[in-house]
């Protein structure tokens, strides 16, 4: 039922008929003095203040409410309200349509205005106060600020893409779909959020069926991740890859309000001014880390998860002068080893055309006895087990008893030690692995020293980060051929695609002789055939002339193209 106006002391008000009672209307009268009583709570200071307080509901029982007290505005704005509605009106009318759709907001308790003359004076929207709520940004702060892993990440921003697809799908445009007004709540006290509500409605537009591609980019267009992980959300979000439509609406309205974003202080130049002049009255802002540290480890593949997708951003994390040297020694390499030049040059490690590929399967399991298993169902006779300095201890422990485990099959085992991000400190990557192939026990086929040299992802983002990876990896090399013998090679491995064709011989000393160099590689990263065949001339022709080529894939490698990677590499390690 539609709540009527009615009026409560010097306000015009609605009240919601569910909670409608003499005595929330009398404590309705008094709002302005409760709020301003030491037992309330400031919960939002800013232009609009958000306050925590007691009302008196029915029969005297208390009401936990929140009311949001709206600024004053212009005589112009004030002149659109009265013929329109207020933004106090439109929030309480999005409210009551949120609920009866049953999509997840705070439940609406009133609506007040207060006009005098033509000017409006006061306007306010209390609710219910939802207990134990955490919004969007925060909980993804929550989650960088404590290196969590990313199976944590993949549930809030599928929390998040599920509630707002509800919310597009009942017919309900935002229109301020920010961060910081998308929250989580839970079913059971200490228990993982499980529902998604929606606050700040003053903006909202509402109508009986579903918005339209256009509306829906628009609408997702503040909502504020990482490339990666944007695009990861919008995948949540549709359920399936994204449709081409709705990526060129979304495209216009994001950058469309970045511009808006930045004239801000041009067009609300006094009260950025009373921001800067008193902090106490600015919004409050959890900042989120810096860019470079928004580090997120996908704990199911053993790697880094892709949030700077974009190539572009991924550079501008490097530092200048790295990144500059970089692009000109790529921009070489790429033409000293082109397609023509590697059709038309034979390379000394040439085998013939039918030679097989040694292949290898990448072992997930944690857990040694399942590992085994699985080993034994594929039938595969090689495994390559990866151990990750960003993973816990007691994850680096499983994972070497996974590797004894398997190599007690008489399974060959190789191990790729794989190092975290320089910024985040702790043991060094070569102590890391001499402790690692120490507590193995047994002499692997061979090891992978490092992972994505040129990935800012895993720290090399200048000349320092760069030295100490090559370094470790030439230290690591030295020790393993010298104590153990049975070690058949040491590789160091390197993606190829992100700053021209082959550029990654440049990260390497000339004076490191290294038995390997291991091509990372994943679907949609480029051909991998055309990848392997650049590493392989920069073996064979650069001055790796002894090194042996592998490729490290995240993706299973469709069996034509394996057949094409005959006499191109050494040994390949895919998932089955």
């Amino acid at each position: 039922m539609k709540a009527p106006w009615q009026r409560i002391g010097a306000f015009r008000a609605l009240v919601s008929p569910a909670l409608d009672s003499p005595e929330l209307r009398a404590s309705l009268t008094q709002i302005e003095s409760i709020a301003a009583s030491p037992e309330a709570t400031l919960l939002q200071a800013g232009r609009h203040r958000t306050v925590r307080l007691r009302l008196c509901g029915a029969g005297g029982r208390q009401i936990d409410a929140v009311a949001k007290f709206f600024g004053r505005q212009s005589p112009f704005k004030d002149l659109w309200d009265r013929l329109h509605s207020s933004k106090a009106r439109r929030t309480f009318e999005a409210a009551s349509f949120l609920a009866k759709s049953g999509i997840g907001t705070t439940p609406p308790v009133a609506c007040l205005e207060r006009w005098s003359g033509p000017r409006l004076t006061c306007g306010v929207f209390v609710s219910l106060y939802v207990d134990d709520a955490l919004c969007f940004k925060d909980r993804l702060v929550e989650l960088w600020n404590t290196r969590a892993p990313y199976s944590s990440f993949l549930a809030v921003l599928r929390l998040a893409a599920t509630g707002i697809r509800a919310l597009h799908d009942a017919g309900c445009r935002h229109g301020d779909l920010g961060n910081q007004n998308v929250f989580f709540t839970r079913r059971s006290p200490g228990g993982p959020y499980s529902d998604a509500l929606f606050l700040d409605l003053n903006r909202t537009r509402f109508g009986s069926s579903p918005l339209t591609t256009w509306q829906r980019g628009r609408d997702l267009a503040r909502i504020c991740l990482p490339p990666g992980f944007m695009a990861l959300f919008m995948r949540l979000y549709w359920g399936e890859e994204p449709p081409p439509r709705f990526i060129s609406a979304w495209r216009f309205w994001y950058r469309l309000f970045r511009f808006h974003s930045k004239t801000r202080k041009f067009r609300h130049p006094f009260r950025e001014l009373d921001y800067v002049l008193n902090p106490q009255k600015a919004p409050a802002q959890a900042p989120y880390p810096p860019a470079r540290l928004q580090w997120v480890w996908d704990d199911e593949k053993s790697r880094p998860a892709q949030v700077a997708a974009d190539e572009k951003a991924m550079l501008g994390f490097l530092e200048p002068s790295y990144r500059k040297w970089l692009l000109r020694e790529g921009r070489l390499l790429s033409r000293r080893f082109s397609s023509e030049t590697l059709a038309a040059r034979p390379s000394r490690l040439d085998a013939p055309p039918d030679a097989p590929v040694m292949r290898r399967t990448i072992v997930r399991e944690t857990d040694a006895i399942r590992a085994g298993e699985a080993v034994r169902a594929t039938g595969c006779r090689k495994a390559l087990v990866r151990i990750s300095m960003a993973e816990t201890e007691e994850m680096v422990r499983r994972r070497i008893e996974v590797a004894r485990h398997v190599a007690s099959l008489g399974v060959g085992v190789a191990i790729q030690v794989m190092q975290r991000p320089d910024f985040l400190g702790g043991e060094s990557l070569a102590a890391f692995t001499g402790r690692v192939l120490a507590s193995c026990g047994f002499a692997p086929d061979w090891v992978c020293v490092g992972q994505g040299v040129n990935a800012l992802s895993w720290g090399v983002r200048d000349f320092p980060s760069r030295d100490a990876l090559i370094a470790a990896g030439a230290n690591i090399a030295t020790d393993l051929r010298a104590d153990s013998p049975r070690v058949l090679s040491t590789a160091i491995e390197a993606p190829v695609m992100q700053t021209g064709l082959a550029n990654v011989a440049t990260l390497f000393s000339r004076n490191v002789r290294y038995a390997g160099i291991a091509l990372a590689w994943r679907e949609g990263d480029g051909t991998l055939a055309g990848e392997a065949r650049a590493l392989r001339a920069l073996a064979a022709g650069a001055f790796y002339a002894r090194s042996q080529v592998f490729v490290i894939s995240d993706s299973p490698v469709p069996e034509s193209v394996e057949k094409t990677l005959r006499g191109l590499v050494g040994e390949l390690c895919a998932p089955d």
